[in-house]
């Protein structure tokens, strides 16, 4: 029989699972989140759109939504119950969104797909789902190795140091540049010279940051940002070759509940919320002339310096930016009232 500590699902052989999180996971996995058929079609649309998009440039578009660790090892936990009613298997079934549950719950049977102390898949999982997504084998592949993983639910329920276990890793390094903001705003930059020309854009979460060097042996270039939205302003300015949403299962609700319509959007969230703790500095923001327009850049090294002024409120800095910038007071106001998100 499981048993539930600190907000974490412990099963009877002790692997570890989130139970409620900041994102409603029991909920959803109990059906509470189901979409309604308008919500779907609303999703069928967006993603339909996205696709026609990308194809003005030539570039594939994929939205992938990865499961819950409960689904893939729900034999696990016998005595808890999983509802098909959620989300993600309404869209698989409705959408073009892909939804990779089973092909996940036949591999764990080579090795596992996700830490057993940790939410998030291993890099195993991750290497085996883009091999298939874009057909593609790599002449070397990941070497094993025992150290400590990721263990983001052990630490909520034990002081001591987690057990090693196995973990895989690209020997190549391809991360060139981290803003080192976490989660939401996030951006990594990614060069393979060992690939020919296949350039990648991917908007996603803490799943894909924890593996993108993995993800970048499979291209040529890769521009990650953290975020949940679709930025047709970034890929106009990039022009990929494939376009990629990948989505933890526990972030996707309603499409009209998308919070960040841009990465800029994002990156705003972050600002105001760390207020002078964001950890961007001025000169970095070269880099993203790479993909994002002169005038919001400018709007960001502004926001570095007015954080640093400790005269200036929030609420003034909120008021600075609608009267001289003309940016949504009201959507300002809303992005600073979001809990934080990952």
């Amino acid at each position: 029989m499981h048993s539930i500590l600190n907000d974490v699902l412990i099963s009877d052989d002790s692997w570890l699972f989130a139970y409620e999180g900041t994102n409603a996971i029991h909920s959803i996995l109990q059906g509470k989140s189901s979409l309604n058929k308008d919500q779907i079609q609303a999703w069928k649309q967006e993603l339909e759109q996205r696709q026609s998009f990308c194809a003005s440039f030539g570039a594939a578009y994929h939205f992938i939504i990865l499961p819950l660790k409960q689904c893939v090892y729900k034999e696990k936990l016998k005595h808890y119950p999983i509802s098909d009613n959620r989300p993600a298997m309404q869209l698989q079934e409705h959408t073009p969104a892909k939804y990779p549950l089973s092909f996940f719950q036949e591999l764990k049977k080579q090795e596992h797909c996700y830490y057993q102390y940790d939410t998030h898949w291993n890099d195993f999982a991750c290497d085996q789902l883009y091999a298939g997504l874009l057909k593609q084998k790599l002449p070397s592949g990941l070497e094993k190795f025992y150290t400590t993983p990721l263990h983001d639910l052990w630490i909520k329920i034990s002081s001591e140091p987690c057990p090693q276990a196995l973990c895989w890793r690209y020997p190549q390094n391809n991360i060139i540049y981290y803003n080192e903001i976490v989660n939401v705003g996030g951006l990594i930059l990614c060069e393979n010279p060992k690939h020919s020309r296949l350039v990648g854009v991917i908007f996603g979460d803490s799943f894909t940051r924890f593996s993108i060097n993995t993800i970048s042996q499979y291209f040529s270039h890769v521009f990650f940002f953290q975020t949940t939205g679709f930025d047709k302003e970034i890929l106009r300015q990039i022009q990929p070759d494939i376009v990629i949403n990948c989505h933890a299962e526990n972030f996707i609700h309603a499409a009209e509940e998308i919070r960040f319509q841009s990465f800029f959007e994002a990156l705003l969230y972050k600002f105001l919320i760390s207020g002078d703790k964001t950890v961007l500095q001025q000169k970095e923001l070269v880099r993203y002339a790479l993909f994002m327009p002169e005038e919001q850049i400018e709007i960001l090294q502004e926001l570095i310096l007015l954080f640093r002024n400790p005269k200036f409120t929030l609420e003034q800095i909120i008021e600075h930016l609608g009267t001289r910038h003309k940016l949504n007071k009201e959507r300002l106001i809303q992005l600073v009232s979001y809990k934080k998100v990952s």
